[in-house]
């Protein structure tokens, strides 16, 4: 198998082996940190289908071509307001000047650190981190730290969360609730379930319809949910992931 990394091209017999300890091993200089998933720091173009990877995350089961530099992208004015230190990471609040949609991905004045849009309130959008530290920097400018898959199921989110919710968190991740659920309409009936892996069991909402099913945590987001819902005969309009890990895991 070849990887070909701007115009370098390095080769491998080894199927799956992690694409970022490949990459460290040739003497790439390539930027990582968590190696978990969560900072971003290691993502890469994927130039065959024009979307990022994250090295960290990547087995070596094909033919890449890959480049480290990202597409540019368009930098947007945003007033933080507070910034708060939760047991799972860090929680900023801002107003941008720039649409954003849960799960979107951005970074700010161009630091390492990448933040996930979990909500919104009266103060703005809420942009967590697994971070485990406040910080007292000024934020001014945010970018998308990664583009957003063309395949996206939660195109209107005000019509994702009008009627029925079912949420699944990951226990560790149980403080980010209250700021998903600031997206809830008056109209918004919450069904929310605690587990992790494949401990939920649905066979409770077999035949049931819901607006939208919700998955929260990145162990969760492993499992095909698409084919979890068809064999419980459930249905639903839209189906969200958040594929995020806390700061603290037990």
């Amino acid at each position: 198998m070849n990887v070909n990394l701007d115009g370098t091209l390095f080769q491998t017999e080894e199927e799956g082996v992690n694409l970022l300890s490949f990459l460290l091993e040739r003497g790439v200089d390539i930027a990582y940190g968590c190696r978990a998933g969560a900072c971003c720091s290691c993502r890469v173009l994927d130039l065959d289908s024009n979307r990022d990877l994250l090295a960290c995350q990547t087995p070596i089961n094909r033919s890449f071509n890959l480049s480290l530099a990202s597409p540019e992208v368009e930098s947007s004015p945003v007033n933080v307001n507070f910034v708060e230190s939760l047991r799972s990471g860090t929680l900023l609040v801002g107003a941008a000047r720039c649409l954003l949609t849960l799960g979107d991905k951005v970074s700010f004045d161009a630091k390492p650190d990448v933040w996930t849009v979990v909500g919104g309130n009266a103060n703005g959008t809420c942009f967590w981190s697994s971070n485990s530290y406040a910080s007292p920097l000024h934020y001014k400018m945010l970018t998308r730290a990664q583009t957003r898959p063309s395949k996206s199921s939660d195109s209107n989110l005000t019509s994702a969360f009008d009627g029925r919710v079912l949420l699944l968190v990951e226990p560790s991740l149980f403080e980010l609730v209250e700021y998903i659920e600031t997206l809830y309409t008056d109209h918004t009936e919450n069904t929310m379930i605690e587990g992790e892996g494949d401990d939920i069991d649905l066979s409770a909402f077999r035949f049931q319809r819901f607006q939208s099913v919700v998955i929260v945590g990145q162990a969760l987001c492993s499992r095909d949910w698409e084919k979890v819902l068809l064999e419980a005969k459930m249905r639903s309009e839209h189906l969200i992931s958040l594929p995020l890990v806390s700061a603290h895991r037990s």
